[in-house]
């Protein structure tokens, strides 16, 4: 079989009448965005998954979409930054609940966690989503200008990229290790759920990392305090962690 009978024809016309002139200027930087060679995938999140909500996604987060390549760093105080992020973070929430930010999701999903499941499974924290929207960036920067000569190539090592022994290796920025230590119950029920409250079982008041909340009318076992005492080290754990995504 020659070359030539591999062949066919692609009618981009068609597609790009089909999805519209604005989500055809994004639609090279969700794909950086969603993940390609450069900036990686987001792990369980097919293509599939990801173009139909990008597909379905608001004015808004594909304006911020199209603006991913301009500049040299996104902005974390107007829409380019907190579209992406709210992008991201609607491929992890469940259906028929809204929530924008990384922290905020991240929240929710950890409140829902098994007892035989740990931090492994949530979304990648808001310090990790940055990083992965500056490295999203640079590739979509790189790509804005396919048909210039001589590029100007922004500098990688602001851009969610480090040097290591001569190599480039993406900035990661991951939750403590305090958070592998947190002890958090799974009541919330009813009131006499916490018989077998775990933090009760540690000598511990419930707070509301844990599935009840630690609200007056679901739990049992409640703090003393709208925050538990510093003076015990399991309760810093959890101060630790409620500081470390917000």
């Amino acid at each position: 079989m020659s070359i030539e009978d591999c062949r066919h024809t692609v009618l981009l016309q068609l597609m790009y009448d089909a999805i519209g002139p604005r989500r055809a200027a994004a639609h090279i930087n969700q794909h950086a965005l969603t993940g390609c060679a450069t900036t990686g995938h987001i792990r369980g999140k097919g293509k599939v998954t990801c173009l139909n909500t990008f597909m379905a996604a608001g004015p808004s987060v594909i304006s911020a979409i199209i603006n991913l390549g301009l500049g040299d760093e996104p902005s974390t105080e107007v829409t380019d930054y907190d579209g992406c992020e709210a992008f991201l973070c609607v491929l992890f929430c469940p259906q028929r609940v809204k929530v924008s930010q990384a922290k905020e999701i991240r929240w929710l999903q950890f409140k829902q966690l098994k007892a035989d499941q740990g931090v492994d499974k949530l979304p990648p924290t808001p310090g990790a989503w940055a990083e992965h929207i500056r490295r999203a960036r640079l590739q979509a920067n790189i790509w804005s200008q396919d048909i210039i000569l001589d590029p100007v190539i922004p500098d990688p090592l602001t851009l969610g990229w480090k040097e290591e022994d001569g190599k480039l290796m993406p900035v990661l920025s991951i939750a403590p290790d305090c958070v592998l230590q947190l002890v958090k119950c799974a009541c919330g029920v009813s009131r006499q759920s916490s018989v077998k409250c775990t933090r009760r079982k540690h000598k511990l008041d419930c707070t509301e990392l844990c599935h009840c909340d630690g609200e007056e009318d679901v739990c049992a076992n409640r703090p003393t305090s709208s925050l538990p005492s510093e003076d015990d080290e399991c309760n810093k754990v959890h101060l630790n962690y409620v500081k470390c995504i917000v």
